[in-house]
């Protein structure tokens, strides 16, 4: 049994819906609000109408206000011009403009319909001319193949459809009890093996887990395998895992271990730095090389210090401390030279 409404198509793996333009939500029940500005399948469409535009649900036409034309509904109407896309004209004389809505002449300077007469004696400045009655002038945006009044201009909506422009789809609400999280089957009767930290919905008819994204297994038990990452772990890291890193089950995001760095943590720290993300700064003395993992100093081999020789092999964890006495090289071992040497 699908339950998918408003012609939505179910999945024949996992009975999910796939919603038809308009549409969006688990069961394809929410209906893409103007309001939102979104259309499309799911409503992961934006729209782009400007200027108070409606924005078909479907496809993302627009349907401009009256004073607008284009594609988007970006463009006033130009001189002259003025309604509904823009598609009637207006002629106002003595250079007077037009309402880009109503195609009602703005007189300034003169009054007349068409502003074709001077002010009165003792009159100037503005007037607004006689509402001008056309088809144009007073036709409704309504949709959906509705009917304007020819008086009072509200929208006659055909069955189906409501709201002031007839814009709106009537529902018809079915009652279905939907199973809670964890049930499913007839009457919600047999109980879910997903585990319900890693699963995003237990299917109401079949019981099949669809897991978070990071998880895999028929219950969403088990962590994605080293390397992929994403829902149902389809996805292969581009991590060097060589060098000891991590990729995040979830986002796929490489996270180095100590001494690497890059989006693939395929890159040593710098010369002089070391640790986590290699914002530890090496504190190696006397020419002393610095682990780029851990930091710790490896001391460069010297001679043993003598009247002839003032050369001197280091030791510490820095590499600052002198070997003294018959030491030489990195670890201050006693020298076994005979005869002087």
């Amino acid at each position: 049994l699908c339950l998918c409404q408003n012609n939505g198509s179910c999945s024949s793996v996992d009975g999910s819906c796939k919603c038809p333009s308009g549409f969006s939500g688990p069961l394809c029940l929410e209906e893409c609000e103007e309001v939102r500005g979104k259309h499309g399948p799911d409503c992961i469409h934006d729209c782009k109408c400007q200027n108070g535009a409606y924005c078909n649900k479907k496809d993302g036409s627009c349907m401009c206000t009256a004073g607008f034309s284009g594609r988007f509904c970006e463009n006033k109407c130009k001189k002259g011009y003025y309604g509904i896309d823009c598609a009637s004209n207006c002629f106002c004389y003595n250079g007077n403009e037009c309402d880009p809505v109503t195609g009602n002449c703005h007189c300034v300077g003169f009054t007349g319909k068409h502003c074709e007469e001077p002010c009165p004696e003792g009159t100037f400045g503005k007037k607004v001319s006689f509402t001008r009655i056309t088809k144009a002038a007073t036709i409704s945006i309504c949709v959906n193949e509705a009917r304007c009044h020819p008086i009072s201009g509200k929208c006659i909506c055909l069955e189906g459809f409501h709201g002031e422009r007839c814009d709106h789809k009537t529902q018809l609400l079915f009652e279905i009890t939907v199973c809670p999280f964890d049930r499913f089957g007839p009457n919600c009767e047999n109980e879910c093996a997903c585990n319900p930290n890693n699963t995003k919905l237990c299917h109401p008819i079949i019981g099949s887990c669809n897991c978070r994204a990071g998880y895999t297994g028929a219950g969403c038990n088990s962590p994605c395998p080293t390397s992929y990452y994403g829902e149902n772990c389809k996805k292969k890291c581009e991590c060097n895992l060589n060098t000891g890193s991590q990729c995040n089950p979830v986002t796929g995001k490489c996270i180095c271990a100590a001494g690497y760095q890059g989006i693939r943590c395929d890159e040593k720290c710098p010369e002089g730095l070391f640790g986590m993300d290699c914002k530890s700064k090496c504190n190696c003395k006397n020419g002393a090389s610095c682990d780029h993992r851990f930091g710790t100093c490896k001391c460069t081999a010297g001679m043993l210090h003598t009247q002839s020789s003032s050369t001197t092999s280091w030791r510490g964890p820095q590499c600052n401390l002198p070997c003294w006495g018959g030491h030489g090289n990195t670890e201050c071992r006693v020298c076994s030279c005979k005869n002087g040497a």
